[in-house]
């Protein structure tokens, strides 16, 4: 099982969120792994604003990835991890 969570919105009406959503999920998918994704727009706004906050970004800023408790990055973070061959060690794979 992963330990993986990638947090996007339900929605994803922003076309940027979306194909930052899709981007990611095909890269961990490429890699075997299998992340929960979580809906920021389905949770309490406490833990939105906590995840918000974790991460560094400010609200709004979709999606997030997250091994475990520690950020991993924005879709951007994940794109230039994997082009460097580095996604699977930020993983732990």
């Amino acid at each position: 099982m992963s330990n993986v969570k990638v947090y996007t919105s339900s929605t994803a009406s922003n076309l940027a969120v979306r194909g930052g959503t899709d981007r990611v999920m095909a890269m961990l998918a490429a890699i075997k792994v299998t992340p929960e994704t979580v809906y920021m727009d389905m949770i309490e706004k406490a833990d939105r604003d906590a995840i918000f906050a974790a991460s560094g970004h400010p609200a709004g800023t979709l999606p997030l990835v997250f091994l475990g408790e520690k950020f991993i990055g924005t879709a951007e973070d994940v794109e230039y991890a994997n082009e460097d061959g580095e996604l699977k060690q930020l993983l732990g794979l």
